[in-house]
């Protein structure tokens, strides 16, 4: 389970007057990457992962993909992790309102349906995530930005 921002930076317009610096090493070794910066035209970044987290996973399938899990990517609205972020909270200050707010969801790999020591960690690691991203996010200005979804099982 992934949750992904894409920069969209358009160092291949001129107008926007973006210089993008790409440098990539391995092992202490620059690597020839073969990316010609003056054409990159976003950024992507894994932001979070969780493993067998089912409430959230079902959290996105019920909200971003429309019901279905196929391990497709969503998109994610910044207002749809706000929300998360504001359940999640409310979970934290009331762990009476798990099963309400953010069921769990058996099903493939989804690990433990039981609101226990990791149902509550996933959900406090969450809101700590998705309080942190929606600050930055707003102080990112002059660059848009998306969020992505995706799972694999």
């Amino acid at each position: 389970m992934y949750l992904s921002k894409k920069t969209f930076l358009g160092g291949n317009y001129e107008h926007r007057k973006v210089k993008v610096n790409l440098e990539v090493y391995k092992e202490d070794k620059k690597a020839k990457t073969g990316v010609d910066s003056s054409k990159v035209t976003s950024i992507e970044e894994e932001v979070f992962s969780w493993r067998k987290a089912n409430a959230i996973h079902q959290w996105f399938v019920d909200k971003c993909q429309d019901g279905r899990d196929e391990c497709q990517e969503a998109h994610v609205t910044l207002e749809d992790l706000t929300e998360l972020r504001d359940i999640c909270k409310q979970i934290i200050d009331d762990n009476n309102l798990a099963e309400e707010l953010l069921p769990t969801s058996s099903g493939f790999f989804f690990g433990s349906t039981e609101y226990d020591e990791w149902y509550f960690k996933n959900i406090k690691e969450t809101y700590e995530m998705l309080d942190e991203l929606i600050y930055s996010h707003n102080e990112a200005s002059g660059f848009y930005v998306d969020y992505y979804y995706n799972s694999s099982w």
